[in-house]
């Protein structure tokens, strides 16, 4: 279980994103809506359908800090695990690096104060938490 959880979190990683001040800034703590991911999955391939369908069934929460830090906490099945690293934006790209040393990017926008990651035709709403 802990392997899956790490292979979902650098997954997810992939969907992260920062910012800074009002509503539209990144900074503060989102949670991944997963009711309405699971109804934008209508119509995506079925490699995004089905790593949507197992990110709707997670507690996926990140927090950006306006040092440039993020937390990312991700919960299944009785099982929480945590992972630290930093972010920086240029336009609308999201570059998360992680604790062991991995570097992810994508595209992202915050839109009727709802935070939207893009990658692979799949797109993740959360909303602040």
């Amino acid at each position: 279980m802990k392997k899956f959880l790490s292979i979902a979190l650098v997954f997810v990683m992939v969907f992260t994103l920062a910012g800074c001040g009002g509503e539209d800034t990144l900074v503060g703590t989102w949670k991944l809506d997963g009711e309405a991911l699971s109804a934008s999955l209508e119509g995506a391939d079925d490699d995004a359908a089905f790593a949507g369908a197992l990110l709707a069934m997670m507690d996926y929460t990140m927090t950006f800090k306006a040092d440039g830090t993020v937390e990312i906490t991700m919960g299944a099945f009785g099982e929480t695990e945590t992972q630290n690293g930093t972010y920086k934006t240029e336009g609308s790209t999201l570059t998360i690096s992680n604790e062991d040393g991995t570097t992810n990017s994508s595209n992202y926008r915050i839109e009727g104060g709802v935070l939207y990651f893009e990658s692979e035709g799949l797109e993740m709403p959360f909303v602040r938490s």
